[in-house]
């Protein structure tokens, strides 16, 4: 296999950098033109305002630019003909463009087919995923990996799925990255994964000595996240025990009230009553939250947090 050109790596930063430049650009003309501040708010305006700059960077991408000798990113990209040189570009680009991959380049890493995944999957395994205190000094082949968990869920790759999970569940306290990263991955993917994430809360949930935080807690909220969409008898039961085995029971109480099943109700409401006196303010508030919006009654739970005899709201 051709090995990359030595420049390679310095005509793809250069060319994520202008690509950057075009994007923000064309990001302050499409917000400038908008009128109502109300469309700000609309749920799909982020993926809307994406489809129009990535529309009006058509010509750009089409475009002679002095920084790549003349030629323009179209050009410079449809000329590599391996795939280690596109990684190089792929990898630049993780490191370098904040909002998105353009896609012309993940087109083009597609092309390669079942060995640009391979090659995605190498670069996703390889850092450590856990944690630092430093979140702003994340080591470069970590953010690559997290962008590379990305793309694999974005082009709904299940053969990654046992083993990014299997990296997961292995962590102490995951990087933010990388957690969000394999979350999205997984509500890519959908029952599948939620399915394989169940059976690792279960086989946690049994262990006395497993406490179900750190990668459980994102699970979960990737468990809770599918089972919306896709209501699962499997997925209830997972949430339940889970929140009954949890230490900490907040984020457990968000998942279930975020999957939506009443049934909970009665969980959640028996914890209160269990250990009334004893929860902390923001186990509490999370605990009543859910509640209502699975359809409770908060008249009969008196707040500990409030003056004598005020409800929850």
């Amino acid at each position: 296999m051709k090995k990359p050109a030595p420049d390679l790596r310095k005509q793809a930063a250069l060319l994520m950098e202008a690509y950057n430049e075009a994007l923000a650009a064309t990001l302050d003309e499409v917000l400038s033109g908008i009128d109502d501040e109300e469309d700000l708010k609309e749920p799909d305006f982020d993926e809307h305002l994406r489809n129009v700059a990535a529309n009006d960077l058509q010509a750009w991408f089409a475009s002679p630019l002095e920084t790549l000798g003349g030629r323009s990113p179209e050009e410079v990209l449809g000329a590599l003909d391996t795939l280690d040189g596109v990684v190089v570009f792929f990898e630049e680009a993780a490191l370098r463009c904040d909002d998105q991959i353009p896609d012309l380049l993940k087109m083009k890493l597609g092309s390669f087919g079942t060995a640009a995944a391979d090659a995605l999957m190498t670069l996703a395994l390889k850092p450590s995923w856990e944690g630092t205190i430093d979140t702003e000094d994340r080591p470069d082949d970590l953010v690559v990996g997290a962008r590379a968990v990305a793309l694999l869920g974005e082009w709904g790759n299940k053969d990654a799925l046992e083993l990014l999970a299997a990296k997961f569940a292995t962590l102490e306290e995951p990087d933010e990255t990388v957690a969000e990263a394999f979350r999205d991955y997984c509500k890519s993917i959908g029952p599948d994964a939620a399915k394989v994430l169940a059976g690792y809360v279960e086989t946690a949930a049994r262990m006395e000595e497993v406490s179900l935080e750190g990668p459980f807690d994102y699970m979960l909220i990737a468990i809770a996240d599918i089972g919306r969409q896709h209501p699962d008898e499997r997925l209830f039961h997972c949430l339940r025990a889970a929140f009954r085995r949890m230490e900490h029971k907040a984020v457990g109480a968000i998942c279930l009230g975020d999957y939506g099943d009443g049934r909970a109700v009665s969980t959640l409401k028996g914890f209160l009553d269990r250990f009334e006196g004893r929860i902390d303010r923001q186990t509490f508030y999370e605990v009543t939250n859910a509640i209502r919006r699975l359809g409770g009654v908060l008249t009969d739970i008196r707040n500990p947090f409030a003056g004598d005899g005020e409800r929850p709201s």
